[in-house]
């Protein structure tokens, strides 16, 4: 019986990890990718209004800032929308649209169920690095920002502006993981 086509995933010695085929090669690289999607993701069509729940304070004025602007309605429903199965699944469609129906729709989902239990560690990371990036007048500053009608409709539309910029590059970017699946896989063979 012939073995199902496929890549091999070798390691150095010979030794074969693996045979993945195709689609499941591309679905795991749409994952692998996940970061780059989630950036791209499509912003909530409205904000909520209702003021966040308060954060925890620590006693250090910027962190306590970050945590409260972390914690805020837009940041929040920001963060609900990129964890969503839809939302990943819109990415994955995206980045390999040659996919099974059924194959996309159960990797959405398991990366969806596993992208939301980091949430708090997705959360922690963003105050961890609005501390790192942001003065606390700034991180004021973007609190109050998003908080205007401007800033709001800002939001709303940074995440249309950075899909259509990505959108005119898929295609290299497709190619491009093509060409990187296929290095590593010749890397893996010759042991490098």
């Amino acid at each position: 019986m012939a073995r199902p086509s496929g890549i091999d995933l070798v390691t150095g010695s010979g030794t074969r990890i693996a045979t993945v085929c195709r689609p499941v090669a591309l679905a795991l690289s749409a994952i692998i990718a996940l970061p780059a999607m989630l950036a791209a993701q499509e912003a909530p069509d409205t904000l909520p209004t209702d003021p966040p729940a308060e954060p925890a304070q620590s006693g250090n004025a910027l962190e306590d800032a970050a945590r409260a602007y972390v914690a805020s309605p837009g940041q929040q429903a920001l963060i609900d929308s990129l964890l969503s199965p839809e939302a990943i699944l819109a990415q994955i469609n995206a980045a390999s649209p040659d996919l099974p129906p059924k194959l996309t729709g159960l990797v959405s989902r398991i990366a969806s169920d596993e992208l939301e239990s980091l949430r708090p560690k997705l959360e922690a990371a963003m105050v961890d690095s609005a501390v790192k990036t942001f003065t606390l007048d700034e991180i004021h500053a973007l609190d109050v920002f998003y908080n205007t009608p401007e800033g709001r409709s800002i939001l709303l539309k940074m995440q249309p502006f950075l899909e259509d910029a990505l959108a005119q590059v898929a295609p290299e970017i497709r190619a491009a993981q093509d060409v990187i699946l296929q290095r590593t896989v010749e890397a893996l063979q010759l042991g490098r």
